[in-house]
């Protein structure tokens, strides 16, 4: 699953809200524009999948704010006891608190990869790698660090996942 957010730390766009507003307006006066909606975001999804990720329309999906994504990705990636997730000590409580839910409500174990903001990539990968074992289900992990910018090597951490057959979630 990919899905992409505006990292909209302070307040939206004022032309955004505006968009929004008018697009939904136009809605409700008539339903029918769905259609014609539904058609220029697949359109724009294919544009998307291809040119940024290299995948299919399918993998890509559009969410409202990065909470929402990472919450349907813990709802609907299959935990059961015993699973692991793991995820870097750096994460927004937002994303902590859903996989920590869902680890709890499965049984799950939750794993935090402790991050020093002065770790080198290196070091990083070789933190993921240790704590990733054959129970691991979920790697989650952060594309930039809010906190410290740190730009986490997500190619690498995703074939660390992959080499054990988990899903790689990225924020």
């Amino acid at each position: 699953m990919i899905y992409m957010d505006y990292a909209g730390l302070g307040l939206p766009r004022q032309d955004a809200l505006r968009q929004e507003y008018e697009y939904k307006l136009a809605l409700s006066m008539d339903p029918s524009l769905e259609f014609k909606y539904v058609d220029i975001i697949e359109r724009n999804k294919k544009n998307i999948s291809k040119r940024f990720f290299h995948t299919e329309n399918y993998m890509v999906s559009y969410v409202r704010n990065t909470t929402e994504g990472i919450t349907i990705a813990s709802n609907v990636i299959p935990l059961e006891a015993g699973d692991e997730v793991v995820l870097s000590s750096l994460e927004h409580r937002s994303a902590d608190n859903s996989w920590e839910y869902m680890c709890e409500k499965k049984k799950a174990k939750l794993i935090k990869v402790s991050i020093d903001p002065n770790d080198s990539t290196e070091k990083i990968v070789e933190k993921f790698k240790a704590a990733v074992t054959e129970k691991t289900k979920v790697v989650f992990c952060s594309h930039i660090d809010r906190n410290f910018g740190i730009v986490f090597p997500i190619k690498e951490i995703s074939q660390i996942a992959d080499s054990v057959n988990a899903y790689s979630v990225v924020d």
